[in-house]
């Protein structure tokens, strides 16, 4: 890519690694460098060649080509989180002002839509928090923790799905938007188990999918093609172990048909992030429980219904905590710094 203007972010990225046999194990993993810090950066496009990053003066900007754009003036310091879709043409923006100033976990933060690399004003959607984009084109959900309710939006059309949690203040549902009015989304009960609901939005019937058999048990789910990916794992200071689930959408019944295709005997931090045909997790190869000190390692999980495969580790990574994707990358973060575990930026980009 061209070099462009110098008051947007430029790029300096260390040779990417592949998966090829010569790679060990043990060697490091590349580091992604950036020139800005890159807590700026919210979104990277998947060939490379749109940024979208946010400034300390209140501005969230994208930058493509020889030219930047400015998409949205806020007040100084405000934080912006944001959901991209490039399939959907969509950019989710949730806007939150001084977040260290007025921080709480859970706060309806105001809400905007706009097209993906458009010089458009945002239009405002609502207040709440994670906005989600879904597979069904045209559906966009978000969670407004003030009235504890799932909000659904197809067009002008809205509906509201109340949550049952009402001890947790850090829990924010997961949604999966499965068809016009089949909704599958996370919850806790009153007794404090997390558990795996699908909802209809039309005779707003509720069915539990799946419920955990232990306390402080959390879930994580994604949909791949027309499967269901369901991830369990203790929360930090218990000791039961992990696994991940796969069942079938829409043959004979979801709730009948779960299959494990990983376990584990320690308490995996699994941090699940599906990408494609597969999923990278967090295994604990080492725990020292009374310093609640984990050493991990970077595994990766095809996901296989009719013939499940044993789980690979990829990167032994001791003091990785996280995964999240990052555009077409996927990182993970130690001590402030950031490393690629897959995914690369075309020729023309490495230029930046």
């Amino acid at each position: 890519m061209p070099s462009i203007n110098k008051t947007i972010l430029l790029f300096t990225l260390i040779p990417i690694l592949s998966f090829a046999q010569e790679q060990k194990l043990n060697e490091k993993l590349p580091e992604l460098k950036t020139k800005q810090s890159i807590k700026n950066i919210r979104y990277i496009s998947k060939d490379g060649k749109v940024t979208y990053y946010q400034k300390s003066s209140g501005q969230l900007q994208f930058s493509t080509n020889f030219d930047f754009v400015n998409v949205m003036d806020a007040p100084k310091n405000t934080d912006f989180q944001l959901t991209v879709s490039e399939t959907h043409n969509q950019v989710g923006i949730e806007l939150i002002e001084n977040p260290y100033q007025n921080y709480r976990w859970q706060k309806d933060n105001d809400l905007y839509l706009v097209g993906y690399k458009q010089k458009s004003k945002p239009t405002k959607i609502g207040e709440g928090t994670s906005i989600t984009f879904h597979q069904d084109a045209g559906v966009v959900s978000y969670f407004k923790p003030s009235t504890r309710a799932i909000v659904i939006k197809r067009g002008e059309t809205e509906k509201r799905i109340k949550i049952v949690n009402d001890n947790n203040p850090f829990f924010i549902p997961q949604v999966i938007a499965i068809g016009p009015s089949d909704i599958i989304y996370t919850d806790i009960n009153k007794e404090g188990f997390h558990a795996i609901i699908l909802y209809n939005l039309l005779d707003q019937n509720f069915e539990v999918l799946y419920k955990t058999k232990y306390l402080s048990m959390d879930v994580k789910i994604c949909r791949y093609e027309d499967y269901l990916v369901a991830s369990l794992s203790p929360d930090s200071g218990h000791l039961f172990g992990t696994n991940i689930l796969m069942t079938p959408l829409f043959k004979g019944g979801i709730a009948k048909n779960w299959k494990q295709l990983y376990s584990s005997t320690t308490p995996d931090n699994l941090n699940m992030v599906c990408r494609g045909d597969s999923v990278y997790f967090l295994k604990t190869k080492d725990l020292i429980f009374d310093l609640n000190l984990k050493k991990n390692s970077i595994y990766k999980l095809k996901l296989d219904y009719e013939n499940p495969s044993q789980a690979q580790e990829v990167y032994t990574f001791e003091k990785a905590t996280s995964l999240f994707e990052l555009g077409n990358l996927l990182l993970t973060s130690v001590n402030g710094k950031y490393y690629i575990i897959e995914g690369q930026l075309d020729k023309e980009s490495q230029k930046l």
